[in-house]
């Protein structure tokens, strides 16, 4: 097993090294079936080393997905561009989303273990710091996709007369259940239907544009 290291630094390197390793296991085993065994095989460092950075698995799964949420939060915000109108935007930051997940399919899964478990904190339950910066992480996504939102609706782009505060996360969760769709059947959808799944989004995408613009 690895051994302590004194260097100034090495705390950092070895809890990226664990979480680089609680990846490779939760992406190939998937959440149910990880266990600090395999993280203990996978990183080098025995199991009483890893209670020392993670105090659970929820909180090194946690640790896990808050670099998938930076990595999100990195692609929304480089699809926005000032010089487009709210739903241009709300169109540019699913394709981001789309295209993300097109690159990195398996992570899709580990973002849907999240929304399941984590969804919305319990006012009376603690949480790992880790499970916190997550939560923090999600709504600091969400905020931005409801900023460009409400921008559009101020630019005229999105003419809608329901309640925004409805309309938004209904439209953003049909959005993410189409992805879901595409990261576990796109093979299916291909061999037996003959349905290729970037088709698929862009239909989603123009129905999305259709209720949002009032056509």
């Amino acid at each position: 097993m690895a051994k302590f290291s004194k260097k100034p630094g090495s705390h950092q390197l070895r809890e990226k090294s664990l979480i680089d390793a609680a990846e490779a296991v939760f992406l190939e085993k998937g959440y149910e079936d990880a266990t600090f065994t395999d993280l203990a095989v996978k990183s080098n460092y025995n199991k009483r080393t890893i209670y020392l950075y993670f105090e659970s698995k929820d909180d090194i799964f946690a640790a896990v997905t808050y670099r998938l949420l930076d990595k999100i939060e990195e692609a929304v915000v480089n699809a926005i561009d000032k010089n487009k109108s709210g739903l241009e935007n709300i169109e540019n930051i699913a394709w981001a989303y789309y295209r993300f997940f097109e690159a990195h399919p398996k992570y899709f899964g580990l973002l849907w273990i999240l929304e399941h478990r984590f969804f919305v904190p319990a006012k009376e339950k603690e949480y790992s710091p880790n499970i916190l910066r997550s939560f923090e992480k999600r709504k600091i996504v969400i905020n931005m996709i409801s900023q460009i939102f409400e921008k559009g609706i101020v630019d005229g782009s999105i003419k809608i007369s329901e309640d925004p505060k409805i309309v938004l996360p209904v439209l953003w969760s049909q959005t993410l259940g189409v992805l879901q769709v595409i990261s576990r059947t796109s093979e299916y959808l291909a061999s037996e239907l003959q349905i290729q799944h970037k088709a698929l989004f862009e239909l989603h995408m123009k129905l999305v544009r259709k209720v949002l613009s009032g056509q």
